[in-house]
């Protein structure tokens, strides 16, 4: 009996067969099962694997080192490489299929992902012997606490400030807290990126450019634009795993901390005190916050995440530390539908940016609008509907928001 093995697209056999062709017919025999089982049930690794893109495996391995070379158009010199700086932890995956994405087709420039120390080392010597670089850069910070002293001395030399100015783009990402720390260093950089924008300025002014895909030196936003947080461990994206409301194995998945986070223990509080209701769902309730892609985490691997998210129709959204969250874009990207409470400032986005949502007065209702999903086919129509409408949008915003902000960061000449 010949063993095939399935990874990355290729398959190979584990034993002599009796000739060369019927090793090759079963392979591909056995290779076109596996590849249908992920796109209708991915329920095991390697079938993951065996669809994901090679650049989102390069990711998982080491995409932070990895360097994009594209071919160069007429006007931009074969060495052109836009520098990325920052700390990369949890929305890596997002930054380098969404975000970064369109930068060497638009730029014609291949980008360098390079850890934030290196940036204080590789200016320190600008402005004292020599002249700061016309190359256009991005910074990605964190900005939860204030910057360490090192970073704010190169912010703040005199030398360097045009520079910034001119060249630097800032990405402010994870700042749940809105610390008043952070916008202070904002007019230093040319253009801002940031998500968790709620409270600062005019939200409405900071989303335009993801409704109708303005060109950044016309927004009307001054130069501070919002972004969506964004995906944190989801493996694999794709279109064809978008499977219809009706076809989908669970109800419902959610999976999360709970540890002072009321939203989140009224929301497992209605559902637990249904059985049946429990039945047609799942749920993973951690204690403490415990990123899934962390080595601290046992419970839940991020491939059996990504799994699970697929499989759901709905995914409920209670407010953790904000009441924004990876959540709601992992439930956009699989196309279920997003359960959320009404009137949260933080969300004010998803109503700019059309996307719909099941809106609740309070989580402890979770149950009525879970069993009314279950058992009323009217109902059920809806959210079909609805998550139809949502995919179409949330393909459109990648799209802009990653033409969008390879425009800021493109040399002028393109």
């Amino acid at each position: 009996m010949t063993g095939y093995l399935c990874s990355s697209g290729r398959c190979a056999s584990s034993k002599i067969g009796v000739s060369v062709m019927p090793k090759v017919l079963g392979c591909f025999i056995i290779w076109a099962i596996m590849m249908m089982s992920c796109q209708l049930y991915y329920n095991d690794n390697d079938f993951v694997k065996c669809t994901m893109k090679k650049e989102q495996q390069d990711l998982i391995q080491d995409k932070t080192s990895r360097e994009e070379t594209p071919a160069q158009p007429p006007n931009r010199p074969s060495n052109c490489v836009i520098p990325i700086y920052g700390v990369f932890l949890y929305e890596t995956k997002w930054f380098a299929d969404v975000v970064f994405n369109d930068i060497p087709e638009v730029c014609g420039c291949g980008t360098s992902f390079r850890d934030l120390e290196m940036l204080i080392d590789d200016f320190k010597d600008f402005g004292k012997q020599q002249e700061p670089p016309h190359v256009n850069i991005v910074v990605v910070m964190m900005l939860n606490e204030p910057p360490q002293p090192r970073f704010l001395e190169m912010l703040n030399d005199q030398r360097l400030k045009e520079f910034w100015k001119q060249h630097a783009t800032l990405v402010h990402i994870s700042d749940e807290n809105e610390l008043s720390e952070s916008a202070p260093y904002y007019p230093m950089f040319k253009r801002v990126y940031r998500n968790y924008y709620a409270g600062r300025q005019d939200l409405a002014s900071s989303v335009e450019y993801l409704k109708h895909g303005a060109d950044p030196a016309k927004s009307t936003a001054e130069h501070v634009f919002w972004f969506p947080i964004g995906y944190s461990v989801m493996l694999l994206s794709s279109k064809s795993l978008r499977l219809p409301i009706w076809k989908r194995r669970k109800l419902f998945f959610w999976a999360g901390s709970t540890e002072g986070k009321p939203e989140r223990g009224a929301m497992l509080a209605s559902i637990r005190q249904d059985s049946n209701l429990m039945s047609h769902g799942e749920i993973h309730e951690y204690r403490q916050f415990q990123h899934l892609g962390s080595e601290q985490r046992l419970q839940l691997q991020p491939i059996s995440y990504t799994r699970k998210m697929y499989e759901a129709s709905i995914v409920p959204c209670p407010a953790g530390v904000s009441p924004d969250q990876f959540r709601i874009s992992e439930a956009l990207e699989v196309g279920a539908a997003i359960m959320i409470r009404k009137g949260h400032q933080h969300l004010k986005y998803l109503d700019l940016l059309d996307i719909k949502y099941i809106g609740m007065d309070n989580f402890s209702d979770s149950h009525e609008i879970l069993n009314r999903a279950l058992s009323n086919p009217e109902y059920r129509k809806d959210l079909e509907i609805m998550t139809q409408h949502n995919n179409d949008r949330w393909d459109e915003i990648k799209k802009l928001l990653a033409r969008h902000f390879a425009l800021s960061v493109c040399p002028a000449s393109v």
